[in-house]
């Protein structure tokens, strides 16, 4: 019988380049305490990475001898979490590299008092007026070293320290040149009065010593209120701050209404001051409601301006499609992935936490690895935000994923995607490099926990590399003829069961990932239903393998992964 293949292609199309530029700075910080809710709130699809511009690592302390050191403010026995180190740096540095943002490090004087913060201006003043020097070369030395892009000092005191003023602006100033010698920008914290330090009377003396001033107004500022954001503008100018310097802070870790306004109607209100900026506590975003909404982010997103430039490439000949549907339904029932009339369904049904299972749809197998693909191009449709990821398959990193959020769509959309934007989620607490050697295959999973059914629609999904492959053609799969073998998850054990639909004769191949078969097994005259053979992968070493089953209702193709044999 005409077996139909499902292998849509497009024939040509434009790459994309993407550079990033952006008018008003807009920072976002992350806690030493909540790196890994930083991490997940990036990456969900209502677009944090889209508005900011500057992250700022709230990561690292003074000591009262003229060091610096990362923070222990989070639990060390936790072996769960991602602490402050070099390692997480290397994770944000990646990341931010990779949706065109800054990133800063920032030095802070907040201390834990029994569960409660303490913000140390004693440990504060033995950076900036014991040892100014050494934490000035401390602070560029490190910025340097973790190849940041500059410095924010939020050095706080609970109560008004005008007697000090004179040691900080001198620290500030000596540290302004030191870090605008290497090319680098330098932002300090303020509160929005007086009434603690370094207030709104030190900001004439900041003016010419620094890139950026963030305001702290947070729920204390708003449209309206005793302190405005049209008030905070005015005097910032009046201080000799030029335009853009003053960046008004929100409090997102608070809640989504202050000063009787939503969180939208006070951003429009920083967004229409064209002579401020923005700044945001912080990227774990605890205050929830609209901060976690799209449309709250594309206000942030005019504040900052951020753009990005198109930069047009044309396929070289030999840059080919590498990727074929897989249609299959999951043996564990939570979903269902199957083709029909060129369009790839997809159906996730809601089954709990992420930790109970409901994922992944693995929709894709090339027989190489990916080391060689630049972009993914999708055309699709969606009820609810998606994920699209690449995952690895091999004995260290069985299971690990990279993942790119995309956002509901009611019509066809069209995204291209370059690989270098994929990254490792937040459940994932050791950080790895994606490894295009190892990366097997690309699912399509929930993007949010607790959101219900999802159905999805694909009508393009290429991959587009530098290398013609072998691929493994998938056949479309015929109803009630199915092969159990677990492709989203490691295989535990050996057996290999399939069902079909009539009685007669049937053939079982499992090839490996160069497309070679490398066994086969004859069923014999058996009856519909149910049945396995249970020692089908017995001795085979871990990695992905293809399974066919093909007799008188059709062919079907299917991926398992094995881990250990």
């Amino acid at each position: 019988m005409h077996k139909r293949l499902i292998h849509i292609m497009v024939t040509a199309f434009v790459l994309m380049s993407f550079f990033s530029s952006y008018g008003r700075t807009v920072m976002a910080w992350v806690s030493a305490c909540d790196i890994d809710d930083a991490r997940t709130e990036l990456q969900k699809f209502y677009g944090i990475k889209e508005a900011v511009n500057v992250i700022g690592l709230q990561w690292w302390l003074p000591n009262r001898s003229g060091a610096i050191k990362y923070s222990d403010d989070f639990d060390p026995s936790d072996t769960t979490i991602m602490p402050p180190d070099d390692n997480a740096v290397k994770w944000f540095r990646t990341f931010a590299d990779q949706n065109g943002i800054k990133l800063y490090m920032c030095l802070y004087n907040c201390l834990d008092n029994n569960g409660t913060p303490f913000w140390d201006w004693e440990l504060a003043k033995s950076a900036f007026a014991t040892y100014p020097s050494q934490t000035i070369t401390g602070l560029v030395n490190e910025m340097e070293r973790l190849k940041l892009d500059g410095i924010d000092v939020d050095l706080e005191s609970p109560y008004a320290a005008s007697g000090d003023k004179t040691a900080y602006i001198q620290f500030i100033s000596s540290l302004s040149t030191a870090v605008h010698a290497k090319g680098k920008k330098l932002s300090v914290c303020t509160y929005a009065s007086n009434s603690f330090s370094p207030g709104t009377d030190w900001w004439s003396s900041l003016s010419g010593k620094v890139d950026h001033v963030m305001c702290m107004a947070y729920e204390w500022a708003g449209v309206s209120g005793s302190i405005t954001y049209a008030s905070l503008a005015s005097a910032a100018s009046s201080a000799g701050l030029g335009s853009g310097v003053m960046c008004i802070g929100a409090n997102a870790d608070l809640n989504d209404n202050w000063q009787g306004g939503d969180a939208r109607t006070q951003l429009n209100g920083i967004k229409n001051i064209s002579s401020v900026g923005h700044c945001i506590w912080t990227c774990a975003i605890k205050g929830g409601g609209q901060w976690r909404e799209t449309a709250t982010w594309d206000i942030v997103k005019a504040i900052s301006g951020k753009t990005v430039t198109i930069d047009t490439v044309t396929p070289s000949p030999n840059l080919v499609p590498v990727l074929n549907f897989q249609g299959n339904t999951d043996p564990s029932s939570k979903s269902e992935v199957s083709v029909g009339n060129g369009i790839l369904n997809v159906k996730l049904t809601q089954a709990g936490s992420v930790d109970n299972g409901y994922w992944a749809n693995v929709v894709g197998h090339c027989a190489n690895d990916f080391k060689d693909v630049k972009w993914i191009k999708i055309t699709y449709t969606s009820t609810k935000p998606i994920t699209l990821q690449l995952y690895q398959v091999d004995l260290d990193t069985m299971g690990t994923c990279f993942r790119e959020a995309l956002p509901a769509a009611t019509s066809y959309t069209t995204k291209v995607l370059s690989v270098g934007t994929f990254f490792q989620p937040w459940w994932a607490k050791k950080y790895t490099t994606l490894d295009l050697t190892k990366v097997k295959g690309i699912t399509l999973d929930p993007e949010l926990e607790g959101m219900g059914n999802t159905t999805i629609a694909v009508k393009e999904l290429v991959c587009y590399g530098r290398s013609n492959w072998i691929v493994t053609p998938i056949v479309q799969p015929q109803k009630n003829l199915s092969l159990h073998a677990p492709y989203s998850q490691a295989w535990h054990g050996d057996a290999l069961r399939y069902t079909v639909p009539s009685d007669g004769s049937y053939a079982i191949d499992i090839y490996g990932s160069t497309g070679k078969c490398i066994r086969s097994f004859a069923t014999g005259n058996i009856g519909a239903g149910a049945s396995a053979i249970n020692d089908a992968a017995s001795g085979l070493p871990s990695g992905v393998y293809y399974t066919r089953i093909s007799g008188a209702p059709g062919t079907l193709t299917t991926t398992f992964i094995k881990q250990g044999k």
